[in-house]
């Protein structure tokens, strides 16, 4: 048999003082998506506690990183980039969260990277650029004969 470990203890632990305050809640007219909203933000304050007490550099991607960001996260702020109207931004902002979660991997912060498998959410096209166009003539007539 497999010991537990100590993170899934204290989670055990947890859950069970939570149902006293979970009965309050539905008594009070707080539902579950209203909970777990309200929830997001504590568990942000916290990690930030935890970083700063680690001496670790608190920015967006190490709070991300300890308070777990998930894959339907990533898909959703993918989505708002794009419905804005910056699919080549969503591109990069998918990038960098998977090049994140790769070194947290690596550092043995995070046991998986919820981007893996996510497929690029904007179509990136070639352009043609002038100042290419330029440079190729430029460098073409300066050859020397």
């Amino acid at each position: 048999m497999q010991s537990k470990l100590k993170s899934d203890e204290v989670l055990e632990a947890c859950v069970a003082s939570l149902l006293p305050l979970v009965r309050y809640c539905l008594l009070e007219g707080v539902n579950y998506p209203q909970f777990i909203k309200a929830l997001k933000p504590i568990f942000a304050q916290a990690a930030k506690f935890e970083l700063a007490k680690r001496k670790v550099k608190i920015n967006d991607s190490a709070i991300s990183l300890l308070s777990g960001l998930h894959r339907k996260d990533v898909r959703e702020l993918l989505q708002g980039i794009v419905a804005r109207g910056a699919p080549i931004q969503a591109n990069r902002t998918l990038a960098l969260i998977r090049k994140v979660y790769n070194w947290g991997m690596g550092q043995d912060l995070v046991p998986h990277n919820p981007c893996d498998r996510l497929p690029a959410p904007g179509k990136e096209t070639q352009r043609d650029r002038v100042l290419n166009e330029i440079g190729k003539h430029t460098s073409e007539s300066s050859h020397i004969q």
